[in-house]
């Protein structure tokens, strides 16, 4: 799925702490001590309508910045074209807190960059100085780098580590728009996922996550057949339904099963691990008001993915006007992509050579090793896809 669901991690001996636990170490002996999900009781049927939920997000909100107001120090609020990081500057804005500057990460083709452009008009309107903040000059490295520094949890942050690079030693806060999209903005979310949970149909829900995922066919190409024959898909679903079990009495079990595994496990490593050097990161979504009421709705009230865009426009007006993220169609890459791209390629095939050509024990190397040379060899360079695996698998296989 892209990520460790529960506590697990890569290692058969190692776990998480599990959620609301706390940690004891007396006398040389550890006990941790489990409260378990934070939860709230669910708004009664009709208790609240839509518009007074929106009002309500929006003035919990609004008192979760005012409690994260920045220490004096230089700040930033990193700003894309999409929701979450809008509605934290808005509500600065509304408070007079400027920021200092506002970041945005630039993309090559395929990828489109309505974030810059989105951002600049923000931007421009506000007097906030604009900061482009290019991917990272070796993709290969990211990848590498992002794998050490999520200590083998996560992959696929290769994308912030020139920002995170950036604002060391630059700022001393900055503000993070995590679980925003999850909590108000139905992100995930469908009629049947809720059904399934609603009917107790955990096995099909478990197996709809894992086709919705589409990882199979990656790590059927890039892993070895030896790793691949000890990986049980019984055993998958099995687990999997073991941790929807967890989430089925929440008034949105959909958003409680992703924010618990997806938000905490894979994009908490952004703010909480990649950005740890930064003194500061708020995260005002995650604040227990604004976390307990959006977690006590009903699901059904997220679906469509419009609530949070309209709980923007009812607590701003004013800012009703700035465009969303068009998601179109997604050019072919660019000669400046192309290069970039095989660049990557070949540092990865001298990442290979270092180790006598064999990535790992986890990897197929029948497969990798001609992909990346027939990409080095043709013409018009794809994105490598199988390479993040690939090299997580390896530096995987490396630390065991």
């Amino acid at each position: 799925m892209g990520m460790f669901i529960g506590d697990a991690t890569p290692f058969a001996e190692i776990r998480l702490l599990p959620p609301g636990s706390i940690l004891e170490w007396c006398r040389g002996r550890a006990t941790i001590r489990e409260a378990g999900f934070r939860r709230t009781g669910p708004m009664r049927a009709g208790a609240i309508g839509r518009t007074e939920a929106m009002e309500t997000y929006a003035h919990l909100f609004g008192k979760a910045v005012s409690k994260r107001r920045p220490d004096g120090g230089s700040f930033c609020v990193p700003l894309s074209g999409g929701r979450d990081s809008r509605h934290i500057l808005f509500e600065l804005m509304r408070q007079g807190i400027k920021p200092d500057f506002c970041p945005t990460v630039t993309y090559r083709p395929p990828a489109t960059n309505e974030d810059a452009r989105i951002a600049a008009l923000m931007t421009s309107e506000f007097g906030i100085p604009h900061v482009l903040i290019d991917e990272p000059p070796s993709f290969h490295r990211a990848v590498v780098k992002d794998v050490h520094l999520t200590n083998y949890c996560g992959s696929g942050h290769a994308w912030i580590l020139p920002v995170a690079a950036y604002l060391t030693g630059r700022v001393t806060t900055v503000y993070d728009g995590i679980a925003g999209d999850i909590l108000s903005n139905g992100l995930l979310l469908s009629e049947r996922k809720l059904s399934l949970f609603e009917g107790n149909q955990l096995e099909e829900l478990a197996l709809l996550l894992l086709a919705e995922a589409n990882r199979s066919s990656v790590t059927q190409k890039v892993l070895s057949r030896d790793f691949l024959k000890r990986m049980d898909k019984g055993a998958a679903v099995a687990s999997l339904v073991k941790e929807l079990e967890k989430h089925v009495s929440a008034p949105n079990p959909v958003a409680s099963f992703y924010f618990w595994n997806r938000t905490r496990r894979g994009i908490g490593l952004i703010p909480f691990s990649i950005l740890s050097e930064i003194p500061v990161v708020h995260c005002p979504y995650l604040d227990h008001e604004v976390f307990d009421f959006l977690m006590s709705l009903d699901g059904a009230m997220f679906l469509g993915g419009s609530f949070h865009d309209e709980t923007i426009h009812h607590a701003y007006p004013e800012f009703a006007h700035f465009p969303y993220e068009i998601a179109g169609d997604r050019p072919g890459l660019s000669r400046e992509g192309q290069r970039y791209y095989q660049k990557a390629i070949l540092e990865f095939m001298r990442y290979l050579v270092r180790r006598g050509g064999r990535p790992s024990a986890l990897v197929r190397r029948g497969y990798v090793l001609p992909r990346a040379l027939f990409g080095l060899l043709m013409k018009r360079t794809e994105l490598p896809w199988y390479m993040t695996q690939a090299i997580y698998a390896t530096e995987l296989g490396d630390a065991c």
